[in-house]
């Protein structure tokens, strides 16, 4: 079989180009390369977010600077990073901060910490209240007869 040099060039051109148009995707939200900053209190729920963005945004790249709270804040207010990724909201003092720089800060809740009891099948509690859970935990309800309804006795 004789080769055609017109298909080599022809394929080399396409393989070149292919090649050049993963490199040229324009800048955007879901594109491009961030820096954010977050608690390495919060590491494992941050690296699993990461890991799901990264496999569906094949043209982005987010690097996390873990730190202490105190730092993520500070990397913000400094403003080498725009997102910092921590356990409770800005106070007054660091809101007036960003907003004398002309930046508005916003926070957006990603969740609330939550308390899960397991109880046996057999126990009829189908629910307890926060002051009831905050005694158990404290040691002032130590049985379940202390539980209006609990329709069980015996040691918690």
């Amino acid at each position: 079989m004789k080769w055609n040099k017109g298909y080599l060039v022809l394929s080399l051109l396409v393989i070149i180009g292919c090649h050049r148009a993963k490199n040229n995707v324009p800048e955007s939200m879901l594109t491009g390369e961030a820096v954010i900053a977050a608690d390495e209190a919060l590491m494992p729920f941050i690296k699993a977010e990461l890991d799901v963005f990264h496999s569906m945004y094949q043209y982005s790249s987010i690097d996390c600077k873990f730190a202490s709270e105190y730092d993520a804040i500070n990397l913000l207010l400094k403003e080498e990073t725009r997102l910092a990724i921590i356990a409770r909201p800005l106070n007054q003092e660091e809101n007036d901060f960003l907003i004398s720089k002309n930046l508005l800060p916003e926070s957006i809740p990603l969740a609330f910490d939550a308390v899960a009891l397991i109880v046996h099948p057999e126990n009829q509690s189908k629910a307890l209240t926060t002051d009831q859970i905050s005694q158990i935990m404290s040691g002032s309800i130590t049985d379940w007869s202390q539980l209006n309804q609990a329709g069980k006795s015996g040691s918690i």
